[in-house]
């Protein structure tokens, strides 16, 4: 299995909207209130000639990468008996099986109950497909087999690099960085669906103050959550 060398790897890790998943530790007895963390960066790019895309609409493949274009960033967090473990795939979407495949590795080699393994996807629309009829695409069955095993990789990394660390958190409103994109269609110019109905009430990504649009399908939850995590020293493990 090839993973980066330690001293190719930034210490900065890039991870947002988990808090709640991290207090399981921070609010931990007091008698069993020493925090330790873990962070590690796995390349996930493989060196495969060609592979399918995600997230097109329609099937299409892409060449070669290059090492480094795709991560898990992994973190582990210890609080007296309770161990957890995230890692955020470069990925568009990851199915069940693909995750419990991970987690069952990753829980070999750390000792980690699945069940406290949360693996989740960026939804980047460049990455290699490891799920069927993910917006239009199929998987591709060599990128499904190679994808787990280099999660779990990232996985054990992070938890062999477990340190003492603190944590902190905050949420702000971040309005110019968020809206709605689905919005609804007037009713005199609804769309046909692909059995050509005229059924289409909302579209995303609508024409700049285009008519044809009465307004937005919802409110916008514009709360933007940090995370910090750090050394004792103040050293910078993760945001």
């Amino acid at each position: 299995m090839v993973t980066r060398k330690v001293k190719d790897l930034p210490r900065r890790l890039q991870l947002a909207g988990v808090a709640l998943a991290f207090s399981v530790c921070a609010n931990a007895p007091a008698a069993e209130d020493e925090l330790l963390a873990g962070a590690y960066v796995q390349d996930v790019t493989g060196s495969f000639d060609s592979l399918i895309i995600n997230g097109g609409f329609t099937e299409k493949r892409r060449g070669k990468m290059n090492p480094g274009d795709l991560n898990a960033r992994c973190f582990v967090l210890r609080s007296g008996k309770t161990t957890i473990a995230i890692a955020v795939v470069d990925s568009c979407m990851i199915p069940r099986t693909v995750c419990d495949r991970a987690k069952t590795l990753a829980s070999k080699a750390t000792g980690i109950p699945p069940e406290n393994i949360l693996i989740c996807a960026t939804h980047t629309h460049s990455a290699p497909s490891t799920m069927d009829y993910c917006l239009g695409t199929m998987a591709d069955p060599r990128y499904t087999l190679f994808l787990p095993p280099k999660i779990a990789e990232g996985i054990k990394q992070a938890h062999a690099r477990l340190e003492p660390a603190r944590v902190g958190w905050s949420q702000v409103s971040a309005p110019d960085c968020t809206h709605c994109r689905r919005w609804i269609t007037r009713p005199d110019k609804m769309q046909s669906d692909p059995f050509g109905k005229q059924t289409v009430r909302a579209m995303m990504h609508p024409g700049y103050q285009s008519p044809n649009y009465v307004g937005p399908s919802g409110p916008v939850d514009d709360e933007l959550s940090v995370l910090s995590i750090q050394t004792l020293k103040g050293e910078p493990l993760g945001v």
